[in-house]
């Protein structure tokens, strides 16, 4: 209905027993609509909420200082592994949001690159496996992932949006498993269709180095660096794969099976865009893989 305005709901904070000494994780009722209007007669209808309320207490900075300190102080300690840093990894129930508050806590200090330094040094000088480099939920993975998203933002909207734009706009098919075709679809021409749109997303992705943040350039020199140090018998394969790791299976693909999840559309796809974004999406992780099994 695009931003067609169907009518407005107030609503009081005190009147939802979201606060109080044991606060209810949640909250879920329904409100009815009212008009834009208050003298209109027209029945709008109602809508089911679900409410979570949630306090965070802000002290001042100096409080946060040890923290910080001991933070920071992570990326000279000789025994990493045992750092604060490490430990916030087995202790968080989310690990993404802790990623995200670390990576925001050294850009911030201007300090990201020596704490990259020292998490991808850890990382691989701990595998012995090239294959399974950067393929678990470490804190390298974690944060390097959530980095890709703050600084990469920019640069994945002008890489994907335009091809993500058309898939949601033409809805054409592109499947290719005989037995979820529709009745009187055409499995060559679904092949053709994804074909067409793999091709158009990889010739955006592969062309798209001048756009690349710097800084992310830069990251991603040190991981290959670094692994190839550690695997000098697999150079032709880890040089690549040390990177396709992460720019192709933890920031494009993601981003183009769930694009509204990374800002790409306002809004969800139907069941035909949604089949053919996640195929696309399995190609691309497969193009991303290539080289892998370097042992083999």
């Amino acid at each position: 209905m695009g931003d067609v305005f169907l009518g407005q709901i107030h609503l009081s904070l005190s009147s939802l027993s979201l606060t109080g000494p044991h606060p209810p994780r949640s909250y879920q009722a329904w409100y009815s609509l009212r008009p834009g209007s208050e003298y209109s007669p027209l029945k709008i209808g109602s809508m089911r909420l679900l409410l979570i309320y949630h306090e965070d207490y802000i002290l001042t900075s100096t409080t946060y200082q040890p923290l910080l300190n001991l933070l920071v102080n992570s990326i000279t300690e000789p025994d990493f592994q045992d750092t604060s840093l490490c430990i916030l990894n087995e202790v968080s129930k989310d690990r993404s949001a802790m990623g995200l508050c670390i990576v925001n806590l050294f850009l911030q200090l201007n300090k990201f690159e020596e704490l990259a330094h020292r998490l991808i040094t850890v990382e691989v000088t701990s595998t012995s496996d090239p294959n399974t480099l950067f393929r678990g939920n470490s804190v390298a993975s974690k944060v390097i992932d959530e980095f890709m998203k703050v600084v990469g933002q920019t640069y994945l909207h002008r890489t994907l949006q335009p091809c993500i734009d058309e898939i949601f706009e033409v809805k054409r098919s592109c499947e290719i498993d005989q037995s979820k075709l529709s009745e009187g679809e055409n499995i060559d021409l679904n092949m053709t269709n994804l074909l067409f749109f793999v091709e158009k997303l990889m010739s955006a992705i592969t062309s798209s180095a001048r756009s690349c943040p710097s800084v992310m350039k830069r990251i991603f020199h040190l991981l290959r660096t670094l692994s190839v140090k550690q695997f000098p018998e697999f150079e032709d394969e880890v040089r690549f794969t040390s990177i396709s790791g992460f720019i192709f299976l933890r920031f494009f693909a993601p981003a183009i099976l769930n694009p509204k999840l990374f800002g790409l559309r306002p809004e969800n796809p139907n069941q035909t865009v949604s089949r053919t974004l996640l195929l696309i999406s399995k190609t691309i992780q497969n193009l991303g893989n290539v080289g892998a099994r370097v042992n083999k």
